[in-house]
């Protein structure tokens, strides 16, 4: 902000007459830098008011997101769980296994979309972050940790959904519920453990979109400090079931 100083109207002639300039002089600089930093700072209280609503907003919108998640992906999981329980107890029987795959017996939605990852990463890269008080700033890093971890769950996911497609394509088999396989006794053991590690894979998926739902939700309800979001997420109820069969 520049500012422009006036020269005196009449010339000096006393130090009186030179205070009193000085001092016109210096009040208007106060002034001037005073408006300055109340400008900014309104600027900012906006910046700030604008990024908490975003965030605010990205998380409500995170809340539906992984709610389909866990819509679709446990009947998956059971389905998993169900298919290894069944190959696990079909006898060998000539040196083949012969069984139907189970049906899921809950059948979620289809389709999803990934949950959003963008106003946190933005306000930090950007240095807009640094406007939140910072137990408010933790927050939200502690949701954007959760938003990251997900992020690569769904790709451990990708790769054990690829070896279960292998398989398919090298066995020649369609393992979708309701099929009849017929397999040896060493394919069964190989179905065996990539079913398992696909069924954990979704079951730490799971678990993850469960407490990043939570996060999410704590966020919306207006929560803006991170040991205020740990109690909250503690109360809230986890509903993904366990992996093992009881």
């Amino acid at each position: 902000m520049e500012v422009e100083v006036a020269h005196p109207e009449h010339a000096i002639l006393t130090w009186r007459d030179f205070l009193i300039h000085m001092g016109t002089v210096c009040l208007g600089l106060l002034l001037a830098l005073g408006l300055e930093q109340s400008v900014e700072a309104l600027h900012h209280h906006h910046q700030r008011l604008q990024l908490e609503e975003d965030l605010r907003a990205e998380a409500e919108r995170n809340v539906a997101i992984l709610q389909q998640h866990l819509d679709v992906n446990i009947p998956n999981m059971l389905s998993d769980r169900a298919q290894l329980v069944a190959l696990r107890s079909t006898p060998v029987r000539n040196g083949f296994v012969d069984l139907t795959l189970p049906a899921p017996k809950v059948v979620g939605p289809h389709g999803m979309t990934a949950p959003e990852r963008n106003v946190f990463p933005v306000a930090k890269s950007s240095g807009a972050i640094a406007l939140l008080p910072e137990a408010e700033a933790q927050a939200y890093a502690r949701v954007d940790f959760e938003a990251e971890e997900d992020g690569k769950m769904v790709d451990q996911i990708r790769s054990s959904s690829s070896g279960l497609s292998e398989f398919e394509l090298a066995s020649g088999s369609r393992l979708q519920p309701g099929t009849t396989l017929h397999l040896t006794s060493a394919q069964r053991d190989q179905l065996v453990a990539l079913l398992a590690r696909h069924a954990e894979g979704l079951w730490a998926l799971l678990a993850r979109d469960n407490q990043y739902m939570n996060d999410c939700k704590g966020i919306v309800s207006g929560i803006r400090d991170v040991d205020t979001l740990n109690r909250y997420r503690g109360a809230q109820p986890f509903v993904v079931p366990d992996i093992v069969p009881r």
